[in-house]
């Protein structure tokens, strides 16, 4: 049984990681999100986007509505519906894995490959297996281990062989294994603790754990994996497992920077933004730094997380808000969590006592798989069937996809237990294999509004804002997003914008004081003024504090008013917002 505590932090694990997954996929390289990224702002929004898929044989576009989730949530669900199995590593690899090859989303070639071997009943790591799995180390086993990690009273052991035996079933390299490894450690300590977590504390116990997070029991893996495992891997895994510890170690160096810290420069040096930067153990030390260093501002956190542009940002950021939302639950996403699809089974299935839900445990076979697809042939947007595996199925719309080489058609359904799912189908057949449709169809959303973005700005309209020039880009930046807490909406070589409004511009005048510092208590002709509630107002007064900046709070006719100067002496005031009666 789990308690209220448990069952909270579990679901707030669950809904951020799928909205951290949400709001990183488009942004990610391989999201291929039709227009790029450049106009997107670091906010915590789930809008509806356009996805170019197909690769060079099939090019084609689709819309991905609002909330959409990609690999990372798809197969964390599969591991919690496989854990509600006593031979839940036979279902998984049997029933779940072969299965998601057929509707997933953005998934990696490594699980791809390994997916496919396992519907050919072949373990990947066996000759004929999948190509490459030994060398296969990204982020596929380490982002999905969450569902491993909530069992009440449970000793990591028991979840590191669980983790291990998971993560095999797709990746062989240490670095996929070693990283799930570390990452399960970390989120099986926030979840299971009884007090809040300090200032990099997350990483100090990791640092510390490494005897349990770092140890390999090869038998944990069924089918023989460990015949293959030599004394060779051995010395791989320990060279891993050391690398990995330096790796902690340098983050949490950073960590005692301060508040200064600029996280992009920092998830550089960690290899985030490098050709290995998806790898298991780069990313899980990328998330442990991140919800570390922003574990008193979890939206601050999850945003840096999904907007880290040139990041595996769907997995970063879904890692890392799993341990943001195990700290403090899901509130702080506020419409997030009903926004993102399939918001209600996300908040109950880690916690849900149900043995089994509506999935049926049909293994993959190529006919059962044809069924899905003569069915899926005749349906229309509204109706109602049983599949092989999906069980009892809603059709939410049926897209025609423009190309000019084949006829693509997908389907969007969603089954009883709640989650929904896309399977595409591409054929060359001289005509088209399925009937004409009507009118575009918009995927029904029963559990959040499609949110549509909004039109462009007119021709000519007068934008406003306000510059203030700096001689140190990256030390005003770090004031103003990490310690006054706004969000970087855009930025060059030579300027930052928060907020949407303030523009932060190198002056030509390096390295000297832009502005003259003024007292706190003069009456300030001029200031960056900013309005904030009252708990976001405190939380930048301890942040100041924190960072020994100095600063003088007033009571004043208009309201409690906080005064500080920022690094180049340009005043700085926040309001209190009065309360609304």
């Amino acid at each position: 049984m789990i308690d209220e505590r448990l069952a909270e932090a579990a679901r707030g694990a669950m809904l951020a990681f799928a909205v951290g997954d949400s709001l990183g996929w488009p942004m990610e390289t391989r999201g291929n999100r039709v227009g790029g990224t450049r106009n997107l702002r670091p906010e915590l929004t789930l809008r509806e986007w356009t996805r170019r898929e197909g690769g060079r044989h099939a090019p084609h576009e689709e819309a991905m509505p609002a909330g959409v989730y990609s690999d990372d949530t798809q197969l964390t669900l599969a591991v919690a519906r496989a854990l509600r199995y006593e031979s839940w590593w036979k279902y998984f690899t049997e029933v779940e894995l072969p299965w998601w090859a057929q509707y997933e989303l953005g998934g990696g070639g490594a699980t791809k490959r390994a997916a496919q071997s396992w519907a050919k009943r072949t373990p990947p790591w066996d000759p004929k297996g999948a190509k490459g799995y030994w060398t296969a180390g990204g982020n596929g086993a380490a982002m999905r281990v969450l569902p491993h990690c909530v069992r009440p009273d449970e000793p990591f052991e028991d979840v590191r062989r669980r983790v291990l035996a998971d993560g095999a079933a797709t990746h062989g390299d240490p670095v996929a294994l070693v990283g799930a490894q570390l990452y399960a450690y970390a989120l099986w300590m926030t979840i299971q603790r009884r007090s809040p977590v300090g200032w990099a504390e997350l990483l100090d116990e990791s640092l510390e754990g490494a005897n349990h997070w770092g140890a390999l029991d090869p038998e944990a893996v069924p089918s023989g994996w460990g015949r293959d495992v030599g004394d060779e891997y051995f010395e791989r895994w320990g060279r891993t497992v050391q690398d990995t510890h330096v790796l902690l170690s340098r983050a949490r160096h950073e960590m005692a920077h301060g508040a200064l810290t600029v996280d992009d420069e920092v998830l550089k040096e960690l290899g985030c933004f490098s050709p290995s930067g998806g790898v298991g153990t780069i990313t899980a030390v990328g998330a442990l730094y991140l919800a570390s260093r922003h574990a008193s501002n979890p939206e601050h956190g999850l945003l840096r997380a999904a907007f880290a542009r040139g990041a595996d940002t769907d997995t970063l950021a879904a890692m890392t808000g799993a341990l943001l939302g195990a700290v403090h639950g899901p509130v702080w996403l506020g419409r997030a969590t009903a926004d993102v699809m399939d918001a209600e089974l996300l908040g109950d299935v880690l916690v849900d006592p149900r043995p089994a839900d509506a999935h049926a445990p049909v293994r993959y076979e190529q006919a059962a798989q044809r069924q899905v697809e003569a069915r899926l042939a005749e349906s229309r947007s509204g109706a109602q069937t049983e599949l092989p595996f999906y069980g009892q199925i809603k059709v939410l719309a049926v897209h025609d996809l423009d190309n000019r080489t084949s006829w693509i058609r997908s389907w969007w359904f969603r089954n009883e237990a709640g989650q929904t799912f896309r399977v595409k189908r591409i054929s060359r057949a001289q005509s088209q294999p399925w009937s004409p449709l009507g009118r575009r169809e918009a995927i029904e959303r029963p559990d959040a509004a499609v949110e549509r973005n909004g039109a462009e700005e007119p021709s000519g309209r007068i934008r406003s804002g306000l510059v203030v020039r700096v001689s140190d880009i990256n030390r005003a930046r770090a004031f103003y997003e990490t310690l006054i807490g706004l969000s970087v909406s855009r930025e060059t070589k030579s300027s930052v914008v928060l907020g949407g409004w303030l523009a932060l511009e190198r002056t030509s005048l390096s390295g000297q004081t832009v502005q003259t510092r003024l007292p706190l208590d003069e009456t300030l002709s001029f200031a960056v003024t900013l309005f904030a509630p009252e708990g976001q107002f405190a939380a930048v007064e301890r942040r100041l504090k924190d960072a020994r900046i100095g600063f003088k709070v007033t009571e004043a006719e208009r309201g409690r008013t906080l005064r500080t100067n920022d690094p180049d002496g340009t005043p700085v005031e926040i309001r209190l917002t009065p309360q609304q009666t």
